[in-house]
């Protein structure tokens, strides 16, 4: 996966992040699932990364990132 935009204003509830033209705000939760794969991590490892950090059952992080991903793909945040 492949992370487009950046990031043009922080605020308390998380970030808004410019991407083809248009902006989107993104809760920390997801902002760092993003930045993960700005900074060139696949899929897997976000979901390895997010299981060691939660201590959740992958299963259950599966279900929380998997359609966060499949949102990121349809704003065009995320390409394959």
């Amino acid at each position: 996966m492949i992370a487009s935009g950046r990031v043009i204003l922080r605020r308390r509830d998380g970030v808004v992040v410019e991407a083809n033209g248009k902006k989107f705000l993104m809760g920390y939760g997801a902002y760092l699932v993003w930045q993960s794969f700005l900074e060139g991590s696949t899929p897997e490892e976000v979901i390895a990364q997010a299981v060691a950090l939660s201590g959740m059952r992958r299963e259950e992080v599966e279900s929380l990132i998997l359609p966060l991903i499949d949102e990121m793909l349809s704003k065009g945040l995320l390409r394959h």
